[in-house]
């Protein structure tokens, strides 16, 4: 809604000169709630008054296109419903560049977790992006994660595989966050394959295991669909009872037995991060019915849920979580031991996703 301001400030020459104008703007709306009593109340008063306004930016007019860009993320963080929208334009920006670079439609997408990248290698390639190559796009910083799109086959199937994923603990905003499950989502794939590795919570877990992912509890991290709902994405309240697709695990669970490849099943709990949990965090997340623990995940399933895609999910737990035995956690030890679990990893996504489609 700010933005539809802007243009009266066209008139002013240079950047700052049009914030200047846009402030005074907002200025003058102040004196209309000088009639109630009290700071706080007149903090409603001016909020009302915006709120107000938020109905004229709801049809998305082509002035918008025209409009130059204005930093409004005070206003995203207080949550007055402009984030939503802001998304949307990125993600829009985003698509037009992909499509510039690559014309290839996935069915499934595969987001690769620390230490699993070689997967790609299984996939018959047709084409690459790197992340930086789209505008705009979230470009990981994680030690593990080459930042790129891998578009080709495994099988029959077409696949877009993340070989690395964005976390909110690098600093971006959840919306940056969950942008490429969104982008792969209208790039044509209809099912959702999550990877990660994790912490284990359950003692029955050792280093190395293969966890199907059954359901999740998110903690401390926000929600990334707070803010006004997007109707071309999903609906407002999107049900949560089923996310990891029941048909799918059917699948994964068929693909281990055949193949031999242990893997357990239970509930993932994704925490902010950057730090590892304490112990008392690993207790809590225990007493929640957590099985294992780490710092993505989550946010992807429930952006992908309310686009309507088909989901699941596999944790490589690299080690017992903090307070459950004696050596301090490192990220090297997460990379070694997902490298040590990638052959079976590899094997149980690779035939599984064969049966996807």
């Amino acid at each position: 809604m700010f933005r539809l301001l802007i243009p009266c400030a066209q008139g002013a020459h240079g950047a700052e000169e049009k914030c200047r104008t846009i402030e005074r703007m907002f200025r003058l709306l102040i004196p209309c709630a000088q009639g109630a009593h009290g700071a706080k109340e007149k903090c409603r008063t001016i909020e009302r008054m915006f709120r107000l306004l938020i109905p004229c930016a709801q049809e998305r007019t082509e002035l918008r296109k025209n409009v130059e860009p204005y930093n409004v993320s005070t206003f995203d963080e207080i949550g007055w419903g402009v984030s939503m929208n802001k998304n949307y334009e990125k993600l829009m920006r985003c698509y037009e560049s992909l499509r510039e670079k690559v014309k290839f439609e996935p069915k499934v997408a595969i987001v690769l977790g620390s230490g699993l990248g070689d997967f790609a290698d299984n996939i018959q390639i047709e084409e690459e992006l790197p992340y930086g190559d789209i505008e705009g796009f979230p470009v990981s910083t994680v030690p593990g994660h080459a930042g790129k799109f891998i578009f080709g086959y495994l099988g029959k199937v077409p696949v877009v595989c993340m070989k690395g994923r964005v976390h909110y603990y690098e600093g971006y905003p959840i919306g940056d966050v969950v942008l490429p499950t969104r982008l792969m989502k209208m790039m044509g794939a209809e099912i959702l394959f999550l990877t990660n590795a994790s912490g284990g919570v359950n003692y029955d877990f050792g280093a190395g295991d293969l966890m199907m992912i059954t359901d999740h509890i998110s903690v401390f991290v926000p929600n990334p669909l707070i803010g006004e709902n997007v109707e071309e994405w999903g609906t407002r309240f999107p049900d949560m009872s089923k996310v990891y697709d029941p048909k799918l695990q059917d699948i994964l669970r068929e693909t281990a037995k055949e193949n031999g490849i242990p893997m357990k099943e239970g509930v993932y709990l994704q925490f902010t991060g950057p730090s590892f949990e304490s112990p008392a965090e690993i207790r809590m997340a225990r007493t929640l019915g957590a099985d294992a623990v780490g710092m993505s995940t989550v946010v992807e399933a429930i952006a992908a849920n309310h686009m309507g895609m088909r989901i699941c999910g596999i944790s490589c737990v690299c080690n017992l979580a903090a307070g459950m035995t004696e050596n301090p956690l490192t990220h090297e030890e997460v990379q070694e031991a997902a490298n040590k679990t990638a052959p079976l990893f590899t094997k149980l996504v690779a035939e599984s996703v064969k049966k996807f489609i």
